[in-house]
């Protein structure tokens, strides 16, 4: 978790993630969403059980690029109060 938080703090730790996603088809658009910091504000991206940490499960990539699809299209038609909601595996409270 700590390399969620340094994401969120260090921009040199991002671009070299940002470097690594580009190197798959769905990784290369989640890449460029989170270089254009345009899903960065909304609720649920950078915590640390949130969207973002979700990238460093390659079989969550499609995923993860499928929700920033619909935030950014929704941010398109003006839509307000947009968040990101993980499930993560487990028992439910």
């Amino acid at each position: 978790m700590r390399s969620v938080l340094l994401w969120a703090e260090d921009p040199a730790h991002e671009a070299t993630v940002v470097t690594r996603l580009k190197k798959s088809e769905y990784g290369a658009a989640v890449a460029e969403y989170i270089s254009s910091g345009r899903c960065a504000d909304i609720p649920g991206f950078k915590k640390p059980d949130g969207l973002l940490f979700q990238v460093k499960q390659k079989d969550m990539m499609p995923a993860v690029h499928r929700a920033m699809e619909h935030a950014a299209e929704f941010q398109s038609k003006g839509l307000q109060g947009i968040e990101f909601e993980v499930e993560l595996p487990g028992p439910k409270p």
